[in-house]
């Protein structure tokens, strides 16, 4: 396409690994509203939902701050594993959305107002 500008493939993958810690912070906020979880476990999934949720959004213009969804994971991992829970659905929820967020949390991108812009075309 004549005129286009490329994204470089890094960026890409950073941007797609926002939006997808940004899901998860969502589906982490819902989960509780979806089956039964204990008060300490619903409060876990809306709190950390909504700070990863937060997080994801603000990392696009600032990505350092990705790192700070580790320190989330690792509480959902902690939580997955030491405490007990009403349903094991939840336990494997909160283990698998953590090592989730983990993994998309290490993906490098770039600020979001540093994507050059698409040139219009008439």
């Amino acid at each position: 396409m004549a005129g286009a500008i490329d994204i470089p493939g890094p960026t890409r993958v950073g941007s797609g690994a926002r939006v997808a810690n940004v899901a998860l912070g969502a589906w982490l906020v819902a989960s509780p509203f979806l089956w039964r979880h204990w008060s300490n476990e619903a409060f876990d999934a809306l709190t950390v939902g909504l700070l990863v949720l937060t997080f994801a959004l603000a990392s696009w213009w600032t990505p350092g701050l990705r790192f700070l969804n580790l320190v989330f994971a690792g509480f959902l991992l902690v939580d997955a594993t030491c405490f007990s829970h009403a349903l094991a659905i939840t336990q494997a929820n909160h283990l698998l959305v953590g090592l989730a967020i983990a993994g998309l949390s290490l993906v490098p991108s770039a600020p979001r107002w540093y994507l050059p812009r698409m040139p219009r075309t008439a």
